[in-house]
Order: C-alpha cells, then sequence, then structure tokens
C-alpha cells in the first residue's frame, strides 16, 4: 500500500468532526466575502446617466450620432462678446441619481476624458488576481498553506475595508489590485486545506459544497446594492463580515500532509493528534505514524533529488510550463481583438458559431493525437484557447443585445452565475473523468463546445438591431420572426400554390 494511502486511511480514522468542522464553516463563511469584490464594478461604479454642468453664457452643444442629434455631455459652446463660438471641454457634470444615490462614476467623474477608469476599476481587480494565481501557489507550496491563507485573509479583509474611507481615485485602484492580489492567496490556499484534510469519501461533496456560499453571497450582493445605494456604505457593510473570519485562523492548523512532505513530523504529529482529541478518534500507534511520515518525506526527496540531478533539463521543463502559461495568456489578446473585425463582417451568431466549433474539433483533435509530439499538442491547444477567449467576448456582446433593458442586468447575471458554478464544477468532473480515460476531459469539452454551437444556431441574430427595452417588445419580435420564417419555409409556400389553385376556375 503507497505512502499516500496509508494516509488517506489515517484520515479516514480520524473521520469527519469538530477539526474538520471548524475548517469547513470558516472557509465557507470566507468564501462569502469576495463576490462583492469579485461583482463590485456592478454596483460601485455603473453606468450613470450625465449632462454637463454649463458655465454662464454657454450653450448646449449638439451632436449627431447614428442620424440622432444629441447634446454633448462631455463638450459645450461658449459665446464670446463678438459673437464668437468656442468648442470647450466640460469640468463638471449633473449625475442622474434616481438609480444610485453616490457611486465611484458620479463622485470621481468618470466619464468623457475618465470613462477608462471606470472598466478599470473593475479590470484590475482580475489582473491582480490573475497575476497573483500562479505566484501565490508557488509559495504556497514552499512556505505552507495556513501561513499564506494568513497572509491572504488578513490583508484582503484590512485593505478591503480600506477602500471605503479613501478620497482619491488613484489609491482606491492601487488598494483594489491589492486586494486582487491576495484573491487566490486567500482562497485557493484554503480550498488546498479542505481537500488535504477530509477524509476521502467526503472530498469530493466537500471540494463542491466549499463553493455554494460565493452562488448564496451574489445575490445577498443584489440585495445589499438595492438596499444601500451610497458606494461608500455598500463597500463598508459589505466588507466588515470579512473581519468576522480573522479570529478563526488562529485555531487553524497548517496541512499536516504538507508538513509530512516537509519533513516537520513532529508539527505534524501534534496537528493529528490535535484533530483526533477534537473529532474524539483513534490514531494508529506513533511508530506507525512516524514509518508512514518517513516513507512519505523519502518519496518526496527522492522526486527532489531526480529533479536536481536533472540540471539544465529541469531549467528547460520549468521555463516551458512558465512559457506555456505566458502564451496561454497571449492568446487572450489576438482572442479578444479579432472578434471586432467578426462581428462586423459575419455577425454574432455566426462568429461564435464559429469560435465554438474551433474550440470543439481543436479540443477532440487532442484526443487522438500522441502526446509526444508536443509541438501539435500546443498548438491545437493554444488554438482552443484563442477560440474560446473569442468565443467568451462574442456571447457577452450578443447576450447583452438578446435581453431588453427590462431585465438585461438579471439576465446576464443569471448567465454569468452559470458560468461561475460550471468554472466550479469542471476540475472535479475532469479529475474523475482522467481516471478513466486520460482523454476523457478533451472529449467531453470538445463535444461539449460542439452542442454549444449547435444550441448558439436557434439564437437570433443581433448585428444591426435595435436594443429591446421590455420583455413585451422582446416577445412581439420574437412572435414577428415565428411568422416570417414560418411564411418562407417551402411546406407553407406549397401550402399557398395549392391553395391559389384552387381558387383558378377550370375550363
Amino acid at each position: 500500500m503507497g505512502s499516500s494511502n496509508q494516509f488517506d486511511d489515517t484520515l479516514t480514522q480520524l473521520g469527519t468532526g469538530k477539526w474538520n468542522l471548524l475548517l469547513i464553516v470558516s472557509i465557507m463563511y470566507w468564501t462569502m466575502q469576495l463576490p462583492c469584490m469579485f461583482l463590485g464594478g456592478s454596483f460601485l461604479a455603473p453606468q450613470v446617466d450625465h449632462s454637463c454642468l454649463l458655465p454662464e453664457g454657454a450653450i448646449p452643444l449638439l451632436t449627431n450620432h447614428s442620424n440622432t442629434t444629441q447634446v454633448s455631455s462631455c463638450e459645450y459652446l461658449m459665446v464670446g462678446e463678438d459673437d464668437s463660438e468656442e468648442i470647450r471641454p466640460c469640468t463638471r457634470w449633473i449625475f442622474d441619481n434616481s438609480t444610485f444615490y453616490s457611486t465611484l462614476t458620479s463622485e470621481f467623474e468618470l466619464v468623457c476624458d475618465y470613462k477608462s477608469l471606470r472598466p478599470t476599476y473593475t479590470g484590475i481587480y482580475f489582473i491582480g488576481a490573475c497575476l497573483s494565481s500562479s505566484i501565490s501557489g508557488w509559495l504556497s507550496d514552499k512556505y505552507g498553506r495556513k501561513r499564506m491563507m494568513v497572509i491572504g485573509a488578513i490583508t484582503y479583509a484590512v485593505v478591503g475595508n480600506c477602500l471605503s474611507w479613501l478620497h482619491n481615485m488613484s489609491s482606491i485602484l492601487v488598494f483594489r489590485f491589492i486586494v486582487g492580489l491576495m484573491h487566490p492567496m486567500a482562497l485557493h490556499t484554503a480550498y488546498t486545506i479542505v481537500i488535504e484534510t477530509t477524509e476521502p469519501r467526503l472530498r469530493s461533496v466537500m471540494g463542491i459544497m466549499i463553493f455554494l456560499p460565493w452562488a448564496i453571497a451574489v445575490m445577498i450582493w443584489g440585495a445589499m446594492g438595492y438596499l444601500f445605494r451610497d458606494w461608500r456604505w455598500l463597500m463598508l457593510v459589505s466588507t466588515v463580515p470579512s473581519l468576522l473570519f480573522l479570529p478563526t485562523l488562529w485555531f487553524m492548523d497548517e496541512s499536516p500532509r504538507w508538513l509530512i512532505v516537509q519533513g516537520q513530523h513532529d508539527r505534524a504529529m501534534k496537528v493529528l493528534e490535535k484533530a483526533a482529541r477534537w473529532n474524539k478518534a483513534t490514531l494508529p500507534p506513533r511508530d506507525q505514524l512516524l514509518t508512514m511520515m518517513q516513507n512519505i518525506a523519502s518519496e518526496n526527496s527522492k522526486v527532489s533529488s531526480g529533479m536536481k540531478s536533472e540540471g539544465f533539463v529541469s531549467f528547460l521543463r520549468t521555463f516551458v510550463g512558465e512559457f506555456t502559461v505566458l502564451l496561454s495568456g497571449l492568446m487572450e489578446i489576438p482572442g479578444a481583438t479579432v472578434t471586432v473585425p467578426m462581428i462586423q463582417y459575419l455577425g454574432r451568431r455566426l462568429s461564435n458559431i464559429i469560435c465554438l466549433l474551433m474550440t470543439g474539433i481543436s479540443l477532440l483533435a487532442l484526443a487522438i493525437v500522441p502526446l509526444n509530439i508536443g509541438w501539435l499538442v500546443m498548438t491545437l491547444a493554444m488554438i482552443g484557447k484563442m477560440a474560446i477567449s473569442a468565443a467568451n467576448q462574442i456571447i457577452h456582446l450578443h447576450s447583452s443585445e438578446l435581453f431588453p433593458t427590462e431585465v438585461r442586468d438579471r439576465g446576464l447575471g443569471t448567465s454569468e452565475m452559470m458560468a461561475k458554478l460550471g468554472s466550479t464544477l469542471a476540475p472535479y468532473l475532469m479529475d474523475t473523468l482522467r481516471t478513466v480515460w486520460v482523454s476523457a476531459p478533451s472529449v467531453v469539452c470538445g463535444v461539449t463546445g460542439l452542442l454549444a454551437a449547435g444550441v448558439t444556431f436557434t439564437l437570433p441574430e443581433t448585428t444591426n438591431t435595435a436594443l429591446l427595452d421590455t420583455v413585451e417588445a422582446l416577445e412581439e419580435t420574437s412572435s414577428l420572426s415565428r411568422k416570417r420564417n414560418a411564411s418562407s419555409s417551402p411546406l407553407h409556400k406549397q401550402e399557398d400554390h395549392v391553395n391559389t389553385e384552387e381558387k383558378i376556375p377550370l375550363a
């Protein structure tokens, strides 16, 4: 029996009791604190209707946009003493506060020349999380799960609570970037501890259930956005509960599995003995546990020494691994840029179908390509990555045009919730399928891409069509579309032809 299996048997003997529940419940509570930052832009920095506050002697500047005359909200006309007119940029605005009393958009006037700061507020969080993902994993493996979780959680909670007190947009962006950096460090390491300390029969269940509070928190966030219309109060009320998580860090232990791998057997023994006391369980004899720990540590040392002996080859493998991650990130750039000409010339639906088909075909091809043909495997993987990145961009645009204004945010929010559910379930499905057949994940994802392309055929095209505002208008448009399709069908034309012949009198 392998050493890892022996440790799983030890976890089975420990069972699931107070020691595990403290950790699991605490991490589930912590998971609920993240969506308010993750989805913060929708309520904290939304697009707000505004108009230019004209100085004395100025007149509105009319602009022609899409054959519609509008009053410019960024410029105005200043009439001089000699009746000359000069276009000047607007420096003060009047914001529509009927929906939100105060937002980052209105308080810091993120419009006109500064309108790019509004999406930057949302994006800078994900930039920090993206940069931190691989680094935090490496730090967790090197310095311990609990240590990195403590650093990430404390920084996340403290810096997050400071955001509502800042009065400078640059400072807000810096603090939000820091919070984004801490997201993977505070969440992924906590998740790893749960997985490494849960007995095998409950590991899959706990791995999924630990993210269930995320969906609940998204709904709570929506309710809080409705109740608190001032962005400072909304931020304060949503971040203060994260401080309640910090005292639980004192009672949490380091992952005993990580301690064993690192050769810290005395600390691992103390953690296991504490778990046995809290769970009222019985551990194997101490000598047996120490032998198991030594076997696991020796296996790790063999791997480490083997990696060291490879020298330059090991360095190349590490470089290639990091380069793969970099290349995968670079595929986001063409995936996000080629969509512009595609949707202009091919439309939303056809462009999305093409991208989804490319994704599905490339993943299915990966299932039959031998792994030793590295360049071909890499090429197919990057094509799939680029295609799905492009599809993701198009789906967001297409969805926003399909949903009427009346329910657009709700529709998009529901779609995003389902997307996050898929992201949560995917790792577990992939791990399970890989044990059945190594290429099963590629086949399943590839078939899913083809099915998504097929479903997209049923969606209406929205290129060059006006955005609908009400559900009633959507239903009327759908009804007209069905009648138009029915009238153009061959069966309908044949029936019309028969009816015409019946009406012609015979000679």
